[in-house]
């Protein structure tokens, strides 16, 4: 993003790639406004610090768990070392119970719970913060699938005689079939 300039102010727009700090060296030449006279030249030195960049990321677990996601510089964009997360609770689907907003942590997880028969999301924004750098939010969409639970059953049958029980969702617990 460097680019040659003239004027009063000495100023641009640098990007850095990377995840670690980057310096841009200016060497600047001053010119008197009244006429031809050209002082010493002197060097300007910017340091650009790495804004974290996150992909958006979408794991699944079963009702009850936790999940936690790490992201690793290069494979789920750029994070510098030292990289914090903030977030707050997430926006979930009926049945969802469990998430919580958290601050300046260096992973983000928690533990969520689906009390349905079917498969429900609870997303959350995610700010990354590196330095004094903070990067665009991202997005973490948890699937939160149920977890079979079924209240014992009896049946009765005489020797001999073939047998079949079939649970049913919300008489015999959840049934996820």
């Amino acid at each position: 993003g460097g680019l040659p300039g003239s004027g009063n102010d000495i100023t641009g727009t640098l990007t850095n790639p990377l995840n670690t700090a980057q310096t841009a060296i200016y060497t600047v030449t001053p010119v008197s406004p009244a006429g031809p006279c050209t002082g010493s030249t002197f060097t300007v030195t910017v340091t650009v610090n790495p804004m974290p960049s996150v992909n958006n990321f979408t794991p699944a677990i079963c009702s009850g768990s936790s999940f936690t996601v790490n992201p690793v510089d290069g494979t789920d964009g750029i994070i510098p070392s030292g990289t914090t997360y903030t977030w707050t609770a997430p926006t979930v689907d009926v049945g969802i119970t469990g998430g919580t907003a958290s601050t300046n942590a260096a992973s983000i997880s928690g533990t969520l719970t689906n009390s349905t028969s079917s498969p429900l999301t609870a997303t959350y924004s995610v700010t990354p913060k590196s330095g004094s750098c903070t990067g665009t939010p991202f997005t973490i969409t948890v699937t939160v699938n149920p977890k079979p639970a079924i209240t014992a059953m009896t049946s009765v049958i005489c020797s001999e005689e073939t047998f079949t029980v079939t649970p049913a969702d919300g008489t015999n617990g959840l049934d996820i079939g």
